[in-house]
């Protein structure tokens, strides 16, 4: 009985300190959208100062090694990290918090479909379901009746937040030998520095021109979103979430992840007066129904879904 109870234990701490990553998460979304909607911050200054206040944040901290010896892959994934980052930001913007998550989360189920190309996994009837869950997610986000829905997704909202999954799923396949190799927080400690890189020639006038906007009275409320997004959405979101995948399942980490959109979803409706239709969150619970018949059809492949196992573990934000 003992043992049992300080199994328990061994599992509860990590995973509750996963959700509260997840959780994070999603917060940071509802602190981007209200940047977006509140202060008109551009989407490029937002993801510049995000970038280089976390990366920043991070190596001090973590003072992480470099990954030196795979620096054409170490490239790729920055590229990669850049557009994931960019496009989740401006998915927001044209639609809100919950939708930009529901759609990026579709990563997964594209990271399913790539590994049975490639013949890493099998086919059952779990991934066909859970594949046909996440396209119906699809029909279902783009779609509301409800009266008291506050969002229409326009068709550039659903394009971005499509490209968003992609690179998504691209950030999550490029990144499993480096993380494997190096460990995660050096990989995105030093891919978050170079992407800032990347950002600041297009960030630095959107950054300047939102400066402008700001006075006495509105910089209190801007300056503690942006320290939300930077530092409780990006270093302590990712530090709680790497601590709990250490000690937990692959299926937990499934689990945990979908706290991600459920804060998104309220914290938008309470502080945003934002909220999806009937069909929206139909799609939603789809989308999520669906990474987690995915997970369930891989964990029964031993071995050939070891594979992706990690890679389920892999968080892009």
């Amino acid at each position: 009985m003992c043992q049992v109870n300080l199994e328990r234990k061994a599992f509860v701490k990590p995973f509750l300190v996963s959700l509260s990553g997840s959780t994070l998460w999603g917060l940071s979304g509802t602190a981007s959208s209200a940047l977006f909607k509140i202060f008109g911050i551009n989407p490029l200054a937002l993801l510049s100062i995000r970038l280089i206040v976390s990366s920043v944040l991070m190596i001090t901290l973590f003072r992480p090694k470099f990954p030196r010896e795979d620096l054409k892959l170490f490239s790729a994934y920055v590229a990669v990290t850049f557009i994931l980052q960019l496009s989740y930001l401006e998915t927001i913007k044209l639609s809100n918090a919950p939708t930009a998550t529901f759609l990026q989360f579709l990563y997964f189920p594209m990271v399913v479909l790539f590994e049975l190309f490639m013949r890493r996994i099998r086919f059952s009837i779990p991934l066909l379901i859970g594949l046909a869950l996440s396209l119906a997610g699809i029909v279902f986000l783009t779609v509301s009746i409800s009266p008291y829905s506050s969002l229409r997704i326009s068709l550039g909202a659903l394009v971005i937040g499509l490209i968003c999954a992609l690179s998504a799923a691209i950030y999550t396949i490029l990144s499993a030998p480096l993380i494997r190799k190096y460990g995660s927080i050096p990989i995105v400690s030093w891919s978050f520095l170079f992407a800032a890189v990347i950002s600041i020639p297009t960030g630095v006038v959107p950054i300047i021109q939102f400066s402008a906007t700001l006075t006495l009275n509105s910089l209190p409320l801007a300056f503690f979103l942006i320290l939300f997004v930077s530092v409780f959405g990006t270093l302590i979101a990712f530090t709680l979430y790497s601590y709990g995948m250490r000690k937990i399942s692959a299926s937990s980490a499934a689990l945990s992840g979908t706290m991600e959109p459920v804060s998104a979803s309220i914290g938008s409706s309470i502080f945003l007066n934002q909220y999806l239709g009937e069909f929206q969150y139909a799609g939603g619970l789809m989308i999520i129904l669906s990474i987690l018949l995915c997970q369930y059809g891989i964990a029964r492949q031993k071995p050939s879904g070891n594979r992706i196992r990690r890679l389920i573990k892999i968080r892009m934000r």
